[in-house]
């Protein structure tokens, strides 16, 4: 068995010296705060996870939104046509009653498509530029939960770092009180 780490099997803690049992007792201390630590930062770990869920779910809704706005746009380019088609075929009949009067008519309803065109471009671009801006926060938003992140990651590394160097420090305790049990022995055997 490995002294330098564990407790001799058959022993013990009344078996140890007041400073190996203070030292144990230490190490436990150190260890349950340690361990409500993790947990804090497992915690706050998953809440952080819940808030990036929280934001795809809502670019999720958004890009959805988007694709039913396209649609609609889409939709009512199609139906736009159709309509075209069917004024095209209304303007020719009122060109054969009337020369002058399909003139004026067609005029009229030019303007009528192009006021409707641009105000169809107009609120596109609106939507554009709006769902632009909310891609920019959602987008800022996540680098800052990115860099939470990586703060988290380096904290968790340092605490590694610190719980190694407390179990170098351990053993080093250990080995020192081996030393130190080992050396009367020694004394006394000559």
């Amino acid at each position: 068995m490995d002294r330098s780490t564990s407790v001799p099997m058959g022993m013990g803690e009344q078996s140890l010296t007041p400073g190996e049992q203070r030292i144990l007792a230490l190490m436990e201390q150190g260890q349950q705060r340690l361990e409500k630590r993790l947990a804090h930062m497992d915690q706050r770990l998953q809440s952080l996870e819940e808030s990036q869920k929280g934001t795809t779910l809502l670019l999720g809704s958004m890009d959805l939104r988007l694709t039913e706005v396209t649609l609609k746009v889409d939709q009512e380019i199609v139906n736009s046509k159709v309509r075209d088609r069917q004024l095209a075929a209304a303007i020719q009949e009122l060109r054969e009653e009337q020369q002058e009067r399909g003139i004026r008519f067609l005029a009229q309803i030019d303007r009528s498509q192009q006021m409707t065109l641009e105000a169809m471009h107009q609120e596109m671009n609106k939507l554009r530029s709006e769902f632009s801006k909310r891609f920019d926060q959602h987008d800022t938003r996540l680098g800052v939960v990115e860099q939470t992140l990586e703060r988290h990651d380096e904290r968790l590394h340092e605490h590694g770092q610190a719980i190694q160097g407390l179990q170098q420090e351990v053993r080093k305790l250990t080995v020192a009180v081996e030393h130190l049990t080992q050396a009367p022995r020694v004394a006394a055997s000559p």
